[in-house]
């Protein structure tokens, strides 16, 4: 779907102003030369949970809801959202004008179709799923979803729905000769160079920041037994994970964190002492034997082309050699990585242990999208986390009443994930972009965009 005029005003990310489409190439001196975080792997955002992915997603297609700068959904293929007075019952008014990008107009019975398939894979719209009557066509610009129980976090739910260098030296020297315009995620040993150059700008416009997590599989020994991943967490030291990935005392990076984002709703100091307490190695060497750990081989991935998250791995590696557990170290690309993290087989056929990666900020606040939670086990997110506490957890914030209600739960969520260990958070950061000091415009997000962009 083309963003048309509906992304020029106020709807699209809250921006008050009116906001510019992104400019088409009229000329060398027109077009915005962009490296991304990683290469797109797979261009589906239903069927990966790759960033870069969401990324592209964003540039190409368009949702009937999203979200402004408070992270609040705001309408945008949607002319109007009304409910029943029952609450079960949401009528969806498109907007006039949408159109694919072949001039054939968007359709209720189009949206219906999207949905369906966004609902088999999204934890959020399987929820909506388990609860759905119906979806029904209207006319050609309305349709009807209606629920078996209200579902009023609807909105959010729905707002939910370049050239490639890997090499972040070779980007970095080529924004400062004016080859590449604009560097998403520049290496962090290279900030202080970029900052120093006149013609470059570092700049922080990432609204929420990341939290890393070391995800363990859950499904094979042996961080298939709890004590063996409480070992991990009570050895793992958020100031060593963060001055990995953006050096010692960046300005960019926030711990201790727990599960969730710092400043958001859900976040606590609940549990919190197992993060902020001593590191112990010798209690942690107890309960690697308590495990019943005997040698067996494990499998860490980390990726070449992904600095923060081969960081990240890099620091995990060495904590494992304490611990004395067999690792074996396998480096691969990003795209090759998320291809074998989907592999559910022990070690000895293709499968891994372990591997490090990052959520976003609004990600890691949102019990409902916070998939590195879902206790749902091979239903689960990648490392199939099995956990039926967890999930009542979850089931009850989907059905709280209120804010103060839903801030308990997540309470008690933190201290279960900080006991259960679905993950351990290694910390949060802020990744600054670097641009020519001739791009103008670039809006604060939790992704980049491409509109209101000004080079010259």
């Amino acid at each position: 779907m083309k963003r048309r005029s509906l992304l020029a005003g106020a709807a699209a990310l809250g921006a008050t102003a009116q906001l510019a489409r992104p400019a088409i190439a009229q000329g060398a001196a027109r077009v915005l030369k962009f490296v991304p975080q990683a290469n797109l792997a797979n261009a589906d955002p239903v069927w990966t949970t790759a960033t870069v992915a969401a990324n592209h997603a964003h540039m190409v297609w368009d949702q009937l809801w999203t979200f402004d700068e408070q992270m609040l959904p705001r309408l945008q293929m949607l002319a109007g959202a009304t409910t029943s007075d029952d609450r079960l019952t949401w009528r969806l008014a498109l907007r006039d004008g949408l159109a694919f990008h072949d001039g054939e107009p968007v359709r209720a019975v189009d949206c219906i179709a999207s949905l369906s398939r966004w609902m088999k894979r999204d934890g959020m719209g399987q929820r909506i799923a388990s609860q759905l009557n119906e979806m029904r066509v209207v006319n050609d610009r309305s349709f009807d979803i209606v629920l078996s129980k209200p579902f009023p976090l609807l909105p959010m739910a729905l707002a939910n729905n370049c050239h490639i260098m890997p090499d972040p030296a070779t980007a970095a020297a080529a924004l400062q000769t004016g080859e590449i315009d604009w560097v998403e995620r520049p290496l962090a040993d290279l900030i202080p160079v970029l900052s120093r150059n006149r013609d470059v700008v570092v700049d922080n416009t990432d609204l929420l920041g990341e939290l890393g997590i070391v995800r363990p599989n859950h499904l094979h020994p042996p961080f298939n037994n709890v004590k063996l991943r409480q070992a991990l967490l009570m050895v793992a030291d958020q100031k060593d994970y963060l001055a990995a990935v953006m050096g010692p005392d960046s300005p960019f990076t926030t711990q201790p964190v727990g599960i969730w984002t710092p400043g958001t709703p859900l976040a606590s100091d609940a549990g919190m002492e197992k993060i902020t307490g001593k590191r112990d190695l010798a209690a942690a060497k107890r309960l690697v034997a308590e495990s019943g750990y005997k040698g067996e081989r494990l499998v860490l991935m980390a990726p070449t082309d992904f600095p923060t998250l081969n960081a990240i791995a890099q620091v995990t590696r060495a904590l494992c050699n304490q611990l004395g557990l067999n690792v074996e170290f396998v480096v691969t690309d990003w795209g090759s990585l998320i291809q074998r993290r989907a592999s559910r087989e022990p070690v000895e056929k293709g499968g891994w242990s372990i591997f490090c990666t990052s959520g976003g900020g609004f990600t890691s606040s949102n019990p409902a999208v916070y998939t590195s939670l879902w206790g749902t086990g091979e239903k689960a997110w990648f490392g199939w986390y099995n956990s039926p506490a967890m999930e009542a957890l979850r089931d009850a914030w989907y059905d709280a009443a209120d804010l103060p209600t839903q801030q308990r739960l997540g309470r008690e969520m933190q201290e279960l994930a900080l006991t259960e260990v679905p993950f351990v958070p290694t910390g949060m950061w802020r990744s600054p972009i670097a641009r020519r000091s001739n791009v103008t415009g670039i809006l604060r997000a939790a992704r980049p965009l491409f509109w209101n962009l000004r080079k010259g």
